[in-house]
């Protein structure tokens, strides 16, 4: 133990520094967690879904499908756009890059009346998230200590974890409010997230 903590004094920038990029993974698991409530409350189904017969909102099955899985379009994209960012900009600023752009997509899903420009916004906000899973695990392997690496590299999935966590509890306190405010808070929130990320 005392081996460890002296280590761990060598380096404490690095790891301090290599930690926190590991909070991309977070923005990545709140934004997972939240959609799949969002997508089930009354003032979202009234601005985005049909009327039935019986007089209740609901969306049809193709476009909660699309909602839910459009993300992964643009990260699948940011994916590949990651790597040459991170090269060309470093690795730094490609973070700083990509939660621009992801906090664009937020905007136009906190903003959007109707479900295309929603949409558009998830493929955005999935571009900017694609960018940051591949430059984090990069910027922190070249700043970690390489006897803390795996365990610093790994961070990311526990903060995928935690963003999960803290969209299930955001979702449940504002599912009750009788306004907008109910699906537009826990989106627009992410903003916030984007932020600390880019700082």
């Amino acid at each position: 133990m005392p081996k460890l903590i002296e280590k761990l004094r060598e380096n404490p920038m690095a790891i301090v520094v290599s930690a926190f990029a590991a909070f991309g993974g977070f923005l990545y698991g709140y934004d997972t967690g939240t959609i799949s409530g969002i997508i089930t409350m009354d003032y979202f189904l009234q601005t985005f879904g049909d009327v039935q017969a019986d007089g209740t909102y609901a969306l049809a099955s193709s476009d909660k499908s699309l909602i839910v899985s459009i993300l992964s379009a643009g990260t699948f994209f940011g994916a590949l756009l990651g790597y040459p960012c991170g090269d060309f900009l470093g690795r730094r600023w490609g973070l700083i890059l990509a939660c621009l752009i992801f906090s664009i997509g937020v905007a136009f899903q906190t903003a959007a009346t109707a479900l295309p420009l929603f949409v558009v916004g998830r493929v955005v906000a999935g571009l900017g998230v694609g960018i940051i899973s591949c430059i984090v695990p990069m910027y922190q392997s070249e700043c970690a200590p390489k006897w803390i690496r795996g365990a610093i590299v790994s961070g990311y999935q526990w903060f995928i974890t935690i963003g999960l966590l803290i969209a299930a509890i955001a979702n449940n306190g504002t599912k009750d409010i009788a306004s907008y405010a109910c699906y537009r808070i826990p989106i627009g929130i992410q903003l916030i997230w984007a932020s600390i990320l880019a700082l």
